[in-house]
């Protein structure tokens, strides 16, 4: 089994966060990009990238993002899909939320992306036109 280790460094975090995780490396196209650029095939040969990646993000989002990548997956039919099978992001406020979408833009993990944009979508289901403007630029209304 081969090593392949990143380091990721958020702005109010003062370490690196190592992520060692293949499958969750593997989920998130700009991390894979960045071992790549340093080793092809981190899957026969030990990668360890020593400098870190910048994540524009709080921890707290990036921990979030890493705690839940390989476990949400893309509501295959959202008219049958439950908020109850993305759990802890339903437990989270419409702000929480629409962090958890932009970093997940910035790592390009569409599913992710689009397992939280059910959940934030469900919110709002819930709220009346006037509630839901406060939460957007007036540039996007």
């Amino acid at each position: 089994m081969t090593i392949c280790e990143i380091k990721l460094k958020f702005p109010n975090s003062p370490e690196p966060v190592v992520l060692k995780d293949k499958e969750t490396i593997k989920k998130i196209p700009v991390i894979l990009r960045a071992i790549n650029i340093h080793n092809i095939d981190c899957e026969t040969t030990d990668t360890i990238v020593k400098d870190p990646i910048e994540i524009p993000f709080p921890f707290e989002t990036g921990q979030f993002f890493f705690d839940n990548i390989l476990k949400y997956k893309r509501p295959a039919e959202p008219l049958k899909t439950k908020v109850t099978e993305y759990k802890e992001a339903s437990e989270k406020s419409i702000e929480q939320l629409k962090e958890y979408m932009e970093i997940a833009e910035f790592m390009e993990c569409d599913d992710f992306m689009r397992s939280i944009a059910f959940v934030l979508a469900k919110k709002f289901d819930k709220k009346t036109d006037a509630q839901i403007v406060p939460h957007f630029p007036a540039s996007s209304v």
